[in-house]
């Protein structure tokens, strides 16, 4: 996975997780979403056949937070 360091400092973040950052101050709010229990249930039952591989923090940085 691509690191990114974080100015001057050791420490190191996902490059996959900027594409996390809000984009409503420049394109503004996206329309409201209703979603129906049905739709609930089908997000829900393409989620459980998602399978994680690795770990999500590395040891030093679960320890630091707790996790």
């Amino acid at each position: 996975m691509e690191k990114r360091r974080l100015g001057n400092s050791n420490l190191e973040v996902s490059a996959l997780g900027l594409g996390c950052m809000g984009m409503s101050q420049s394109y503004g709010l996206p329309p409201a979403i209703r979603l129906t229990a049905d739709d609930l249930r089908e997000i829900e039952s393409a989620a459980s056949h998602i399978t994680i591989q690795g770990a999500r923090y590395p040891e030093h940085l679960e320890k630091r937070t707790g996790l």
